[in-house]
């Protein structure tokens, strides 16, 4: 491949290595993917050079200080010293490495909190299992832990990290991260939270061109109260809008402030009925007065509601130091946050704008545990007998804590909606197939259970209505909700809610037998640009046995992402439903197929099959060989040969194909 004209214009210095003998696509991707490998390995070079220099002209005078203490007058010019030597580290790694004094500090600040706090994780960079962003924020999290605390933190998240190849984003890592610190120190999580509730304020301050800025520090909660109002209004405008969504989005936090529940359309279109921006309480164009009521989802187990108690032991008995945190428990989750303390849980739920929406349709604890799968998939609890249930220790219905959305809203199609794909939160009608009736009208689909993936947990706990058809029921609906935080694609941060409904395995709409259904086990959500990816067949998705996907690029690269995140582990129980499809109407006389055997669609759907089964084929392949144990002989010969002995084995999941 001949180089592009402006590449050929620059220094030969700037040109990586490969880049003008790749040939093809391939081999500028294997080019890109050698020069991320050396940009972390010169990123930790970088960090230990900063760490070694700071320790030479600073750390070990202070050490020195610390451990021979003399009277004031030597203390006084002692201290002098050092902050002189501190400020020499400043401006050598300033002038060094090109920044101001500021990011100089934070440097030095990081390659500290590196090498003596987390070095597993920071390992981890040079080895390219993560990125050099992705461990600044894991040295974040660990910073409100003791030094003997941040040990098993750094243990932890480093074999979370390498865990069976599995990739996680910026906002799953920081979800992982602030699990297992409030797993190793809880009663520390809720009172650091109610300390920094104290420190909410807002601050405005001016900036250049006419301009100015805002800066609020709110609890989380009230964050995605106002994100929320502020999507919303930014969607009510039709689709000839000339602004762009940040501008939307910073116009209608100012129409809120100013009382209006509608942004205004800034087309040229005269006659659009969206150009009047109207106020709360006013009707709109059909004459209907919206009242809005922000909704924010918490997740959290009914038990942990109902008996506070249990948390308030769980935090008097802490774990001893250097050993595994036990099962997360008492943890809530607040969708587009990420877990929250159980005492934070129930302050939302105490709320007088709080709304309880048991997930599903309970089954009582006789019929789970004594009849059979077909008597107890049949018999259902009303929701009468539901209220009047004791909450004992067998009480394992996981719970929902809302702020509901009352709420009509004009506008074009929120994000995340359009051609090709369903949103999570289109208000659509259920899929219910001819027979309206309730749950029990018709058989589990195969595979059972609701974890993603199939399987699932014995025993199910609750029923829900599934779909019969090509659209999700609105149980599927809020149960991806729940379980899914944000889109499926490797390392992509989009919220689920403002993603599409794909199905895993292409929907045949010409013969739905043929092709993937609209289950638990087939659904998940795609932002619009990945989507239209899968779509288009350039990037292929699999799902493994254990319920993770696994994405192969077009040139063959392989990554793994665990759809649920960190959910199902917060509430297991989510996993644990027995879906009720009811039957689908018959099969229309264009459904049947072709006389000339498959149509093109249905034989390429059937060769993505095919792909994906030889996929994950090959990844258990590669696991069985790498799961090989050496012989004694192999040992020998690695010990003579002088072969230092690894630590422990980071997966290459992202490197040249196959791996």
């Amino acid at each position: 491949m001949a180089l592009p004209s402006a590449l050929r214009d620059l220094p030969g210095e700037v040109i990586p290595q490969g880049l003008g003998r790749a040939a093809d696509e391939r081999g500028v991707v294997q080019v890109l993917f050698e020069q991320r490998r050396s940009e972390n390995i010169a990123f930790c070079r970088t960090m230990a050079s900063v760490y070694a220099l700071h320790r030479v002209m600073y750390a070990d005078g202070e050490a020195e200080y610390l451990a021979r203490p003399g009277d004031y007058a030597e203390a006084v010019q002692a201290r002098r010293r050092l902050s002189a030597a501190a400020e020499a580290v400043e401006a050598q790694v300033s002038t060094l490495l090109r920044i101001g004094s500021a990011a100089a500090s934070h440097a030095i600040e990081t390659a500290v909190g590196f090498v003596e706090r987390i070095p597993k994780v920071f390992a981890l960079i040079g080895e390219g299992v993560i990125a050099p962003k992705a461990g600044e924020v894991a040295l974040t999290r660990s910073r409100v832990l003791t030094g003997d605390q941040v040990v098993v933190f750094d243990r932890l998240l480093a074999d979370r990290l390498t865990e069976q190849y599995e990739v996680l984003s910026l906002p799953a890592l920081r979800e992982a991260a602030d699990l297992l610190v409030e797993q190793i120190d809880p009663d520390g999580v809720e009172r650091r939270r109610r300390a920094a509730e104290q420190d909410r304020r807002v601050t405005f301050r001016p900036e250049e061109d006419g301009m100015a800025a805002a800066f609020a520090l709110l609890p989380a909660h009230d964050v995605q109260e106002l994100s929320t109002r502020v999507d919303h209004i930014a969607g009510t405008v039709c689709a000839e809008d000339p602004r762009t969504q940040p501008q939307r989005y910073a116009d209608g936090l100012m129409q809120l402030t100013r009382g209006y529940s509608t942004l205004g359309c800034q087309c040229e279109a005269t006659e659009c009925r969206y150009r009047e921006a109207r106020f709360q309480g006013e009707p709109d164009a059909d004459g209907v007065i919206t009242r809005f009521i922000t909704m924010i989802n918490v997740v959290v187990n009914e038990r942990d509601l109902a008996e506070p108690a249990g948390d308030a032991e769980r935090l008097a008995e802490p774990e001893p130091v250097g050993e595994a945190p036990p099962a997360p428990a008492g943890l809530g989750y607040l969708v587009g946050h990420g877990p929250i303390t159980g005492a934070h849980a129930r302050d939302l739920a105490a709320r007088d704008d709080a709304k309880l929406r048991p997930f599903g349709q309970r089954i009582s604890d006789v019929e789970a545990d004594d009849a059979t799968p077909e008597v107890a998939g049949a018999a259902r609890c009303s929701p009468g007998a539901q209220e009047k249930m004791s909450r004992g220790s067998r009480d394992f219905v996981f719970a929902c804590a809302f702020a509901e959305i009352i709420a009509h809203l004009e506008g074009h199609s929120g994000p995340g909606e359009g051609v090709g794909g369903t949103s999570l939160d289109d208000p659509g009608p259920d899929d219910s197939g001819p027979d309206d009736s309730g749950p029990g009208d018709g058989d589990p689909p195969p595979g059972g259970g609701g974890l993603p993936g199939g399987g699932g947990l014995p025993g199910a706990l609750v029923t829900a209505r599934g779909s019969a058809g090509y659209r999700p029921s609105a149980d599927l609906r809020r149960y991806l909700r729940l379980v899914f935080p944000r889109c499926v694609f490797p390392f992509c941060s989009r919220p689920a809610s403002r993603a599409q409904i794909d199905h895993r395995r292409e929907y045949d709409h010409r013969a739905p037998a043929l092709g993937g259904g609209t289950t638990a086990e087939q659904i998940q959500p795609l932002c619009v640009a990945r989507h239209q990816l899968k779509t288009a067949g350039e990037w292929l998705d699999a799902r493994l046995p254990d319920g993770r996907i696994l994405w192969t690029s077009p040139e063959g690269r392989r990554y793994i992402v665990d759809p649920a995140g960190i959910v199902l582990q917060l509430f297991p129980d989510l996993a644990r439903v027995e879906w009720i499809v009811p039957e689908g109407a018959p099969s229309p006389p264009e459904a049947a197929a072709a006389p000339g055997g498959r149509t093109r669609l249905q034989r390429e759907h059937a060769r993505r099959e095919k792909l994906r089964r030889r996929n994950v084929a090959t990844l258990e392949a590669e696991r069985a060989r790498g799961n090989i144990a050496p012989s004694d002989v192999e040992d020998a010969i690695a010990a003579a040969l002088g072969a230092p002995r690894p630590r422990f084995r980071a997966p290459s999941f992202d490197g040249p194909p196959p791996y």
